[in-house]
């Protein structure tokens, strides 16, 4: 999934900064969702979404996993440890904006980059 989110990015001509950390947050969050979100799930799903427009960058990732915010749960428990989770870290702290809501049994995570 991280590949093909950089592969769009490219082919919609973003430049590879860009695409990286498109690919980055998508690989981070997607597999903390199959990680850590679909323990209990008999039937996962993750849906990405990537609107790439002059003034809106956006990726948002919808699973039907246990509900998980990541911006709260790194205000909770940010870790002493610069290693600790890392990709959440990263991801919070690279992006402009990450919202998360969830709605009708699904999370809704919306990265503005």
């Amino acid at each position: 999934m991280s590949r093909a989110a950089y592969d769009f990015c490219i082919k919609r001509g973003e430049n590879a900064k860009t695409a990286r950390m498109v690919s980055l947050f998508v690989e981070e969050m997607g597999v903390n969702a199959v990680k850590y979100g679909f323990e209990s799930v008999k039937h996962g799903l993750i849906e990405l979404k990537l609107v790439l427009k002059e003034d809106k960058r956006l990726i948002r990732l919808k699973d039907n996993g246990r509900p998980f915010d990541p911006v709260r749960w790194l205000k909770d428990n940010d870790p002493e440890d610069p290693t600790k989770n890392l990709g959440i870290r990263m991801t919070v702290g690279l992006a402009k904006n990450v919202q998360y809501i969830p709605a009708m049994k699904f999370n809704n995570m919306m990265i503005f980059l």
